[in-house]
């Protein structure tokens, strides 16, 4: 794949996470900002991608994987400088979030779980530890069992402090690790109606 094609699936907040994460530069992206919180996540899930294709690359004998990625992505030698092996969060790598894998609580996210549904009425927000590894589909059925929302119409966002614009999480079968999901984030959870 040439170095200026994406990788599209996912639909157009895929899209702005591996804009904003190729662009380190980028300082707004279609009016809308690019506040810290979403450049680290953007630039840590943009980091595991490349890692995962540099170790499948590296598997399949075709060259050392991280010198012919590094050769594709510009960035990638610059944010794994910068992030280290904390993209991989695997055992493998030896960190997830920042800390050693080891024990399932070093492993665990403090997140704060809030309905914004209006077809839910008001409801309590939940502060959750979660595993790294649990699934966007997996913390749906989470939150229907909290908020009692069916997990097909829930559409969960991630909200950081300093971030006024919510994002949306990602896709169904990608782990909160590799989301980049940090300690003390707000997920909001919403329903299409």
């Amino acid at each position: 794949m040439p170095p200026w094609a994406f990788r599209v699936g996912g639909g157009a907040s895929r899209v702005r996470w591996e804009v904003v994460a190729r662009l380190g530069g980028l300082e707004a992206l279609n009016g809308s900002p690019v506040t810290r919180p979403e450049r680290r996540d953007a630039e840590i899930r943009y980091l595991r991608r490349l890692l995962d294709e540099s170790r499948e690359q590296e598997g399949e004998g075709e060259g050392c994987g991280r010198e012919a990625v590094a050769q594709e992505h510009p960035r990638f030698t610059s944010l794994l400088q910068q992030y280290g092996e904390l993209a991989a969060g695997s055992a493998a790598s030896g960190t997830v979030g920042g800390g050693e894998v080891g024990s399932l609580g070093q492993e665990l996210l403090s997140v704060t779980l809030r309905c914004v549904a209006a077809s839910a009425g008001e409801k309590k927000e939940v502060m959750k530890k979660l595993p790294g590894s649990l699934s966007v589909d997996k913390l749906k059925l989470l939150c229907e069992n909290i908020f009692k929302l069916n997990a097909e119409t829930q559409e969960l966002f991630t909200q950081y402090p300093d971030s006024p614009i919510p994002q949306p999480l990602g896709e169904d079968r990608e782990q909160l690790s590799h989301l980049g999901i940090q300690d003390g984030v707000v997920i909001l959870v919403g329903a299409r109606e």
